[in-house]
């Protein structure tokens, strides 16, 4: 398998070259991390807390406003 990229780590920085490969590029990417699934940020946030990120602090949007991932 030819890979243009490896990452280690699931990250929002990660997340956005994730993005940014698959729309721009299309080759292959391998992205590892330790966790199985994607928590966000387990255990720093109260039990009752709600993710707030405003529409432009999403993972592609100023990088690529057209992007299938923003949020615009």
């Amino acid at each position: 398998m030819d890979l243009f990229c490896i990452g280690v780590g699931a990250g929002p920085s990660n997340l956005s070259l994730a993005c940014q490969i698959q729309e721009e590029i299309a080759q292959g990417a391998l992205f590892l991390d330790r966790e199985v699934d994607f928590r966000g940020h387990p255990g720093s946030a109260f039990d009752c807390a709600e993710l707030q990120v405003g529409h432009f602090q999403d993972l592609v949007t100023l990088v690529n406003p057209r992007s299938a991932y923003t949020f615009v």
